[in-house]
């Protein structure tokens, strides 16, 4: 076999005349054919990369594993945190544990120290304290439950007397509200309770030597009879009977009759409870009741009462000048002293005299 090709190789020279000119090698085009597509897909590479280049973004892939590292780390901080706080939740129940029970124990020591003190002897310091408070108490009793700035002003000075003798710097607040206090009590208009309460006894005593109103009656004008005029039978009886019987027509709110010894003594008994609750009024300082109780004892003066009577004109003028007394005055407050010496002796005084 090996001697074929070389036979293949060396024609006969006799034949070379009548042999075709020869092929070119087939594989030539198969190298120049594969060049080609060789090129084509270095081509189509080339445009790839440049289309996802330009018009895909480069960074997809980093971007997800970015977001995925992300997550991790907020889960692993949050994994953390829940942990911190659980930690500090722990310590502060801890904390608070302790808290209470170092406040009960303070309250305990506190409560024992407490009644110790109460066991023991009030010092002469807190009988003071207390008697001031009793003063300041009853100033405003006195002020607001019977309207009298007088009483209670001198209470107060009473009170800040008491104060002056102990000569505490403590008790500077509670001096300097008295002080206030005092200033403001003494704005307030003075009424002479005392005074205006006798004026009404006065008065009282004079119910019984005040007149009735007496009526006034006045004839009435009769026609003149014409002399030589004929009158009937019926005329001449009418008149007649006329001169027994006699009609008089008042006015609403004219004249009024005589009272009957009956009326006149509830009259009496009416005016002297008006004046009573006058003085109940002045008293209580009560203006509502004071005003309506003189008024209603002057409308009844005017109404039955002899308007001419001296008694009854002095009466009158003495309860009209009663009348103008206003009670409804505006107080000032002074609970203010009282409530800082209350603060005091709760949380200042008590320590100071529980210290050595």
């Amino acid at each position: 076999m090996s001697e074929q090709p070389e036979e293949m190789l060396d024609p006969d020279p006799s034949e070379e005349g009548s042999v075709d000119p020869p092929r070119p090698v087939r594989g030539g085009r198969l190298l120049a054919l594969f060049a080609v597509l060789l090129a084509l897909t270095a081509v189509g590479g080339v445009g790839y990369l440049y289309y996802l280049t330009v018009y895909q973004d480069p960074l997809v892939g980093i971007d997800g594993q970015i977001a995925a590292l992300r997550i991790e780390q907020q889960a692993a901080l949050s994994g953390q945190r829940q942990a911190s706080e659980q930690a500090i939740a722990a310590l502060q129940r801890e904390v608070q544990a302790h808290l209470e029970a170092r406040l009960e124990s303070e309250e305990a020591l506190a409560r024992g120290i407490n009644e110790g003190l109460r066991l023991s002897p009030p010092s002469s310091r807190e009988w003071k304290v207390a008697e001031v408070e009793y003063l300041l108490r009853i100033a405003n009793h006195r002020l607001l439950m019977e309207h009298d700035a007088v009483a209670a002003a001198k209470l107060l000075a009473a009170a800040d007397e008491v104060l002056a003798g102990l000569d505490d710097y403590s008790l500077y607040p509670v001096r300097a509200q008295l002080a206030q206090e005092r200033l403001a009590l003494g704005n307030v208009e003075e009424i002479d309770v005392q005074g205006a309460f006798l004026r009404f006894e006065a008065i009282k005593a004079m119910l019984n030597q005040l007149p009735l109103q007496l009526p006034e009656y006045l004839a009435e004008r009769r026609r003149p009879v014409e002399p030589g005029a004929q009158r009937s039978f019926w005329q001449v009886l009418l008149d007649r009977l006329g001169s027994f019987v006699e009609i008089r027509r008042y006015p609403e709110g004219g004249l009024r009759p005589l009272l009957s010894p009956d009326e006149a003594t509830y009259l009496e008994m009416n005016l002297r409870l008006m004046l009573e609750r006058a003085q109940l009024g002045v008293l209580r300082r009560d203006a509502v009741l004071y005003e309506h109780s003189v008024a209603a004892a002057l409308a009844w003066l005017d109404d039955y009462l002899d308007h001419e009577s001296a008694a009854v004109i002095e009466v009158r003028a003495e309860l009209q000048s009663l009348q103008v007394l206003r009670l409804n005055r505006e107080l000032p407050d002074i609970s203010g002293s009282l409530t800082n010496l209350r603060s005091l002796a709760r949380y200042g005084i008590e320590d100071d005299e529980a210290m050595p």
